[in-house]
């Protein structure tokens, strides 16, 4: 079939041609892994400044919430201070809000 000359050029092809298969394989597998890598890198960022941007977001708005409520807490302890002289405990929680408790303390 083949005389020795022939059988090793064949050979040395063939060992050439899987010396660059195995390099070839091992490209793709690295560049894989590389890619990975790269893919969590990007994802991780993205996810944290998403999660920063939406904690920011509930931050300020649960901020805002609390802003606003001792907003109206100091406003009906201030109309209750302008009232003590002139209506009863009961009169003044039911208009303000502020308890019976609240009151009395104002009185004080």
């Amino acid at each position: 079939m083949f005389d020795e000359e022939e059988r090793k050029i064949y050979e040395v092809r063939l060992q050439s041609q899987m010396d660059f298969e195995s390099k070839l394989d091992s490209a793709l597998e690295k560049g894989l892994r590389l890619g990975i890598q790269e893919g969590l890198r990007r994802g991780m960022q993205k996810g944290m400044e998403k999660g920063m941007e939406k904690g920011m977001e509930k931050g300020m708005e649960k901020g805002m919430e609390k802003g606003m409520e001792k907003g109206s807490i100091y406003k009906a302890i201030e109309i209750a201070k302008n009232l003590l002289d002139i209506l009863d405990d009961e009169t003044i929680s039911k208009k303000t809000g502020l308890s019976i408790i609240e009151i009395k303390k104002l009185r004080h």
